[in-house]
């Protein structure tokens, strides 16, 4: 099982990434970083591969 996509935002650098490929419409921006509404995150990891800079993880429960 895993649980929704963090956002680490010291690594987080604003590039919308993450944003782009969310199937679900997951994740916004706020004051250039990313965050995730746990609602509508389905764990799909899209994001996490899609990151550059390693800020987004979807970790096993």
């Amino acid at each position: 099982m895993t649980v929704p996509a963090k956002v680490d935002r010291d690594l987080c650098v604003g590039c919308e990434s993450c944003v782009d490929v969310c199937t679900q419409e997951a994740i916004a921006m706020e004051d250039q970083i990313a965050v995730v509404d746990n609602s509508k995150c389905e764990e799909c990891k899209l994001c996490q591969e899609a990151c550059p800079s390693g800020a987004i993880a979807v970790e096993e429960k």
